[in-house]
């Protein structure tokens, strides 16, 4: 893997990390193989929605609050996403809950690392991790693009250059119904040289 590779795939796997720590703090190691491939997944979706929109929903329970705080987290990292909240199925109205101006600068206050719910150990905040997703994909969108700029084929070139679990990642994204509940986990050690 040369460095530039390299660099991709530690990125992803920061964010992925950061998806981890948020939703379940310091025992992020002792999740499920699935909460693991879908955090992958939106790691994955994260990044190469910065070279083009990926067409992807993801939804979970109220009830379920962990799978919650990994769309809460993905939320912080995807800025052109949408999201929603209904206590019901079919609701009869849509209330726009975009804020003013004033409120998107205050925003930037909290997002300093003073706020610890956005802040995770030496894995930066979501400001940070977007800040290195636009720099990245600023650097790479011509390669990436060198296959086409259908959604399906960024998110296979980004994950081809990533190279390792990577790759299985974007096969999921395209069949969903491909996710196993038992997946061989990531931990990161072979980037790190362990």
């Amino acid at each position: 893997m040369n460095t530039r590779e390299r660099s991709l795939y530690e990125l992803l796997y920061r964010i992925f990390t950061w998806l981890m720590q948020y939703a379940f703090g310091p025992y992020w190691h002792t999740t499920s193989p699935r909460a693991h491939a879908l955090a992958h997944m939106l790691a994955l979706t994260a990044y190469a929605n910065y070279i083009t929109q990926v067409p992807l929903a993801f939804e979970a329970s109220g009830k379920n609050l962990p799978a919650r705080r990994l769309l809460d987290a993905f939320s912080f990292l995807v800025s052109d996403c949408v999201v929603n909240v209904s206590p019901v199925h079919r609701p009869i109205a849509r209330i726009d809950v975009n804020l003013c101006e004033i409120d998107k600068h205050t925003d930037m206050l909290a997002e300093l690392p003073l706020l610890p719910s956005l802040a995770v150990a030496d894995r930066g905040t979501a400001a940070t991790l977007r800040r290195d997703m636009v720099t990245d994909a600023g650097e790479r969108w011509q390669h990436i693009l060198t296959n086409g700029a259908e959604w399906s084929k960024v998110v296979t070139s980004v994950a081809r250059i990533a190279g390792g679990i990577w790759e299985q990642v974007a096969d999921w994204l395209m069949h969903p119904d491909r996710i196993p509940i038992s997946v061989p986990v990531d931990d990161g050690e072979a980037s790190n040289g362990k």
